[in-house]
């Protein structure tokens, strides 16, 4: 007995109608994908964010903590809904795109 469904975007080839073992390696290559790409992501946007705060330029610094001290007091909830939001206002809708990112 297979998986009867498709994954968009896999590391490894799957299709419908592979076991359901290689559905959830594709998923576990995706997730180390998304995490290793996210940690990369967040390093080099802490270090630009931290070397900007450090700078002498006093507007710059102050959008910097101005952003970080924002981030930190928001609660995490509201921020996933703003993101969502966001992402949903802007993504592409075309043919091949049933659904939208979030909220639909």
């Amino acid at each position: 007995m297979g998986a009867n469904f498709e994954i968009g975007e896999a590391p490894i080839a799957f299709k419908a109608g592979d076991p359901y073992a290689w559905a959830i390696l594709a998923g576990f290559l995706n997730t180390l994908k998304v995490a290793a790409l996210g940690c990369v992501l967040a390093t080099v946007l802490g270090d630009v964010f931290g070397v900007a705060g450090l700078s002498g330029n006093l507007l710059l610094g102050g959008l910097v903590r101005w952003y970080v001290e924002t981030m930190r007091n928001t609660r995490l909830l509201l921020q996933l809904f703003f993101w969502l939001s966001l992402a949903n206002r802007f993504h592409r809708r075309d043919r091949h795109c049933r659904r939208s990112v979030a909220f639909s």
